[in-house]
């Protein structure tokens, strides 16, 4: 158990460097700087999340030891020095009534997010590493949707969420990508689906080496297994004919006094079942996206994606709940 512990460990540690790799590395020429942290301002041009204790809990740990690395921070404009890493240590500081000034390393704008960008295309990074390092850089940017993220590194907004959700994997898939079992992306999230629907049947499979085929057959199997025992139980929990007579004249009750009172049913909307990188879902009807873009929403994940509408296929067509 440790040691799967220690490997996910190992492996976030790593992904970490990605964001620290040079970034705050003193570079010939230059200096950290002192500047007063109401000289500093944050961008405003994405939607930001701050997790409130995590920065409460910083600013005391930047009280008792002090601050361990400089924020990067733009050449001084009309508004001051504007942030390019390290916005949580300028919100710690903000915190703090002992702490007045910030350590600072004051650079070119753009040049630390093009690097991270650079790093995050390295060809010996995994996905799970690069997953790490989207979800590191977005915590570090205040950045909440996959779109606001695609306008700041080279990377489609379906490549984020593919990479995001990588990140998500057991210990057992990554070894097994280590390893040398399976090589993509796509197919390491198709047995992170398989291995939420049975970890037993995805180990078996991961025993030998997996094609993107094998893993989404697996899925498709799991899926079509669960779907038939959830059939079987609902046969079985089927109510008795005397039963159902009176559930249906209650119904026929219910339907009448609806028709009184004049309540309205919930509405409906008509869906289009599609798939997407081994996951399902449906078309959003109302999203609104760009030329051959599409709006989706997948049922294994909550809230709206907007992908290259090619990479989707339609699978049916049916009724869904209104998506709000």
């Amino acid at each position: 158990m440790s040691s799967k512990k220690d490997f996910k460990s190992l492996m976030s540690n790593k992904s970490k460097s990605l964001l620290d790799e040079e970034i705050n590395e003193i570079k010939p020429g230059e200096s950290v700087v002192l500047i007063p942290k109401e000289d500093i301002y944050s961008s405003e041009q994405v939607r930001k999340f701050f997790d409130e204790e995590y920065i409460a809990d910083l600013s005391k740990n930047m009280d008792d030891i002090g601050q361990l690395q400089p924020i990067v921070v733009t050449h001084k404009d009309i508004r001051g020095y504007k942030i390019q890493v390290g916005e949580c240590r300028w919100r710690a500081a903000n915190l703090s009534d002992k702490i007045t000034h910030v350590e600072c390393l004051v650079r070119d704008p753009g040049t630390v997010l093009a690097q991270l960008s650079e790093n995050l295309h390295r060809n010996d990074l995994t996905p799970f590493e690069t997953g790490r390092a989207l979800e590191l850089l977005m915590e570090e940017q205040g950045i909440v949707e996959n779109k606001d993220l695609a306008n700041v590194v080279s990377l489609s907004e379906s490549r984020i969420s593919a990479f995001r959700k990588a990140a998500q994997c057991p210990p057992y898939i990554e070894l097994a990508y280590h390893n040398g079992i399976i090589r993509d992306v796509d197919t390491v999230n198709s047995l992170r689906i398989a291995g939420e629907l049975s970890e037993a049947e995805t180990k078996k499979l991961l025993k030998s080496p997996v094609s993107r085929k094998e893993a989404k057959e697996l899925v498709k199997n799991l899926k079509a297994s669960k779907k038939e025992a959830k059939s079987k139980q609902a046969d079985e929990e089927q109510p008795s004919p005397e039963h159902q007579e009176v559930t249906n004249e209650a119904s026929l009750n219910e339907v009448t006094q609806t028709k009184v009172s004049g309540a309205t049913p919930t509405p409906k909307n008509n869906g289009i079942r599609i798939s997407f990188e081994g996951e399902q879902g449906f078309i959003d009807l109302n999203g609104q996206a760009e030329s051959g873009q599409i709006v989706i929403v997948l049922d294994s994940s909550p809230g709206k994606l907007t992908v290259p509408a090619r990479d989707i296929a339609v699978i049916g067509y049916h009724s869904i709940e209104h998506v709000h």
